[in-house]
């Protein structure tokens, strides 16, 4: 399984001044499966975040077939998630049923 990443499009305008960094998508033989998510004031966020895209059993009462997990570490620049990602990527894998976001 191909592991790779694709940064985002810096924003322009306004969106540039609120949000100045880029996040980037984690993608599994060419389709996302999560995302390494920038800091953001919004949220007072300082730190990157790794989310992935997991299978769920859909219900009644929520009948989306995946979710967002967050994974707890805080990673100081996109570059460090990135290491982080692919020095689990093998757990992540086997751990996780991932959703593929087919483009």
């Amino acid at each position: 399984m191909r592991l790779s990443f694709k940064r985002d499009e810096k924003a322009t305008g306004l969106s540039s001044i609120a949000s100045p960094f880029r996040g980037s998508s984690i993608k599994r033989n060419g389709n996302a499966v999560g995302r390494i998510r920038p800091p953001h004031w919004r949220t007072a966020r300082i730190y990157w975040t790794v989310a992935l895209r997991i299978k769920k059993t859909p219900t009644t009462q929520d009948p989306c077939e995946w979710g967002w997990i967050i994974h707890p570490g805080e990673h100081a620049s996109d570059e460090k998630a990135r290491e982080w990602v692919k020095s689990n990527w093998h757990l992540i894998n086997h751990k996780y049923d991932l959703a593929e976001e087919k483009p």
